[in-house]
């Protein structure tokens, strides 16, 4: 009989909060496309919490690619925000 693999944790690393929390926040502040908005001190406990000590090379690609994809939604959005009242 297979061993049945278990459910991911939720738990941190270092017990520094809940896992899903920390994964919404970075989700988040990385969707807001400008730095400025996000505090950079929450986005490193997130890591933390997510990561521990170190990030995976492959996560920091994904990353990057989301913040690509989220900086073109919010272009598409805004344009179709300036088409929909004809703004000039």
């Amino acid at each position: 009989m297979p061993d049945i693999p278990k459910a991911p944790t939720v738990q941190c690393h270092n017990d520094l909060g809940s896992g899903i929390s920390a994964a919404y926040q970075l989700s988040t502040s990385k969707g807001l496309i400008i730095p400025g908005f996000a505090d950079r001190k929450l986005i490193d406990q997130a890591y933390r919490c997510l990561y521990g000590s170190n990030l995976p090379f492959g996560i920091s690609w994904i990353i990057g690619i989301q913040t690509l994809f989220s900086a073109a939604l919010l272009f598409l959005f805004l344009l179709g925000i300036r088409n929909r009242f004809k703004l000039k």
